[in-house]
């Protein structure tokens, strides 16, 4: 008993120590198809019920972001990504992956912060292992292609992350 509770402690101290990670940093390869870094395909639903599969998605830009209720930074950077979203709707796809919290808790969330976009709940354990989520919040930008171009580490800011976006976006035309 007291050796779960020590590896729980030691959970919780490496998922703190990783949120505190510098805000902008590159991970390395998922999976290399061509010479491009694929993002890992997963499935999830979101609290409406409906089923978000990545593939399906091609074609269009995607922000997957996994955040979770109680990390302090994930909600400072949820109004920055509903700007994003609303600002974006017409190109880019923005995809919240909530990290291991009920529905009822994330609804409540999400409903007392006005999100307007996809909240995915329950990823499995491979998901979050194909995108190294060993804290939150984690951002990963997707483009058409499938390939992940950007990846960052902490919460997202307008200034930072959107002018990145915009960035990419414009390369596209």
């Amino acid at each position: 008993m007291r050796a779960g509770a020590i590896g729980i402690a030691l959970l919780v101290i490496v998922l703190v120590c990783a949120a505190c990670a510098p805000a902008e940093a590159t991970a390395p390869p998922v999976a290399t198809v061509d010479d491009a870094l694929l993002a890992p395909d997963f499935t999830a639903t979101s609290l409406s019920g409906d089923s978000y599969t990545l593939s399906a998605l091609r074609g269009r830009w995607v922000i997957v972001n996994f955040w979770a209720t109680w990390c302090v930074p994930c909600v400072t950077e949820m109004p920055a990504l509903q700007q994003i979203a609303d600002e974006h709707a017409d190109t880019v796809v923005l995809l919240g992956v909530n990290v291991r919290e009920s529905a009822d808790e994330v609804a409540a969330f999400v409903a007392e912060h006005d999100l307007r976009f996809p909240i995915l709940v329950s990823p499995d354990d491979s998901t979050l292992i194909d995108y190294q989520v060993l804290g939150v919040p984690q951002t990963v930008l997707i483009a058409p292609s499938g390939e992940i171009v950007y990846r960052q580490f902490g919460p997202v800011e307008v200034e930072g992350f959107g002018a990145e976006l915009e960035t990419r976006l414009g390369s596209e035309v």
